[in-house]
């Protein structure tokens, strides 16, 4: 069989606002869930905003929403007797409209959804973070969310050993860390992350696959940078979003 890998898509919420971080530490968990994914075996799929690290729309009103859906969803809650602000929080959490905001392509008005020159209104509302979380803020800086899905999906192009190796879970019962193998032969590949906003120990089968150390040459990525994962490896951990790949 051959996987099609994913989070989010059209009817999910945001990954990073679902199982990641959208505050603090957005950029760090946007790349530690891509992380996870575009190294797994299968095709991965990026779905429009992932690689800018985009996130749910800070809505405040369930007016702010197209989708019939999350209307109806709203409304039937109210019926049921569920306060209103309780009813609308629980359609925020998972409403489709969450991941379904236009692109956010630069800071302009409307985030670039069509030419800056004569700006035309979307169907639906823009997230008001585009100013902040755009393309054109991403492209060239060398620790963005862009930038590292770049580096994802390079390692996918030149490496058997990822793009059709096999594929083992280590650490299978910890509740803070998601770690397997990929092996092609004689290659192996360690992909351990932390996908929790607090430090995480290794895991014991982790820990042992690493008893000798990681060397810099070894991380072939890391959320952090090389020297970073390579110091919480020696101490037994992983920072709070800390993901690193490790040649074996």
């Amino acid at each position: 069989g051959w996987n099609s890998l994913f989070i989010g898509n059209h009817d999910l919420p945001r990954q990073v606002s679902r199982y990641g971080d959208d505050g603090v530490h957005r950029v760090a968990s946007a790349k530690t869930l891509a992380t996870v994914l575009h190294l797994m075996k299968g095709t991965p799929y990026v779905y429009q905003g992932e690689e800018i690290g985009m996130v749910d729309p800070a809505y405040e009103s369930i007016d702010d929403y197209v989708d019939v859906e999350a209307v109806n969803a709203y409304r039937e809650l109210a019926d049921a007797g569920v306060a209103p602000e309780d009813a609308f929080a629980i359609v925020r959490a998972k409403a489709r409209d969450n991941a379904r905001t236009p692109m956010q392509w630069d800071a302009s008005k409307y985030a670039g959804f069509t030419a800056p020159d004569a700006p035309v209104e979307p169907w639906i509302s823009v997230n008001p973070n585009h100013v902040e979380i755009n393309a054109a803020e991403e492209f060239d800086d060398p620790d963005s969310v862009y930038t590292f899905y770049k580096k994802l999906i390079a390692m996918r192009h030149n490496s058997a050993t990822i793009s059709t190796g096999e594929w083992h879970l280590l650490a299978a019962d910890s509740d803070q860390v998601y770690a397997f193998t990929r092996t092609n032969g004689d290659d192996t590949i360690l992909v351990v992350v932390n996908l929790t906003d607090r430090s995480a120990a290794l895991p014991s089968d982790v820990a042992e696959l690493l008893s000798d150390g990681v060397s810099d040459p070894q991380v072939l990525l890391s959320t952090y940078d090389a020297m970073h994962s390579v110091k919480s490896i020696a101490r037994g951990e992983l920072a709070r979003w800390e993901g690193v790949v490790i040649q074996l």
